[in-house]
């Protein structure tokens, strides 16, 4: 009676493993198809003692269904590549060469994104705050570089994200979020640019 008992609770076991295996793999399929697709408006927050950086970012959604993400934490990193130095013996030019500004540290408490349509994917605008750092001439010079590579309409960029939050997956009544489940996430985006700079 207890082998079969044990048989049972394995097969319970195994069945509920590769339940959490299916779900996981929907859920990565359906983050290969949301996109940070443009970075619309950045602005510069001045406090007292401390910098942030206000971006507003138009997210896409390629999935039939909405798609939600709650509790994230990430911290932001643009890379970009420095200018080409102009010298008149082509050969002597130095290869451009890559550099990377630490934005900052973000918090999204939610984000929602509808589903496509017949129209295309889903779309919404989310405007994020990021914690660049105390003021400091280091945190001013970081500032600075952001805007400068913000603002060059032909230098490459690269929005990258790392960190973590919740992916939720839609029900008829709602949505479901598996209680303590994180995912880790290393994203690089190519953000189209349209910025709208202020200062505040």
């Amino acid at each position: 009676m207890k082998t079969m008992q044990h048989i049972t609770l394995t097969a319970i076991a195994l069945s509920t493993l590769a339940a959490g295996s299916a779900l996981a793999a929907s859920d990565l399929a359906a983050m290969s198809n949301v996109n940070l697709a443009a970075v619309k408006k950045v602005q510069i927050v001045d406090t007292n003692d401390t910098y942030y950086v206000d971006l507003e970012l138009k997210f896409t959604n390629k999935n039939a269904d909405p798609f939600k993400l709650r509790h994230g934490q990430f911290t932001l990193t643009l890379e970009s590549v420095e200018k080409p130095k102009e010298t008149k013996d082509k050969k002597e030019a130095e290869e451009p060469k890559p550099f990377t500004v630490p934005v900052g540290e973000g918090l999204v408490s939610s984000l929602e994104i509808p589903g496509a349509s017949a129209n295309g994917a889903g779309t919404t605008n989310q405007t994020l705050r990021v914690c660049v750092g105390r003021k400091c001439d280091a945190t001013s010079a970081t500032v600075m570089r952001l805007m400068n590579v913000l603002a060059d309409p032909d230098a490459p960029r690269t929005l990258a994200l790392e960190g973590s939050a919740e992916v939720g997956v839609k029900l008829p009544r709602g949505w479901l979020f598996e209680a303590g489940k994180r995912y880790e996430v290393d994203l690089r985006f190519v953000p189209a640019i349209q910025p709208e700079f202020a200062m505040q």
